[in-house]
C-alpha cells in the first residue's frame, strides 16, 4: 500500500509501512487504464496500481513515448 502526500509543489508517493519513498515505473494503459508499479527501497514492499482515466489527462498509452 501507498501514501501519496504533497510539499510545497511537489507530489510524492511514499510506502505506507515504513514511511520511505518509493521507486516509481509508469508502466503505460493496462489497456484501458494508466497504470504505474511502486517498489519501496526499504522495506521491499511492491505493488502495482491503476489510475482514475478520468483523473489524469496527457498521459501516453505507451511510456516509451514520453
Amino acid at each position: 500500500m501507498i501514501v501519496g502526500t504533497t510539499h510545497i509543489d511537489y507530489f510524492a508517493i511514499t510506502c505506507a509501512a515504513c514511511g520511505s519513498e518509493t521507486q516509481n515505473e509508469y508502466l503505460g494503459w493496462d489497456p484501458v487504464m494508466p497504470q504505474f508499479a511502486a517498489r519501496c527501497p526499504q522495506c521491499g514492499k511492491r505493488g502495482t496500481y491503476k489510475m482514475r482515466e478520468d483523473a489524469w489527462s496527457g498521459l501516453p498509452r505507451d511510456p516509451a513515448r514520453d
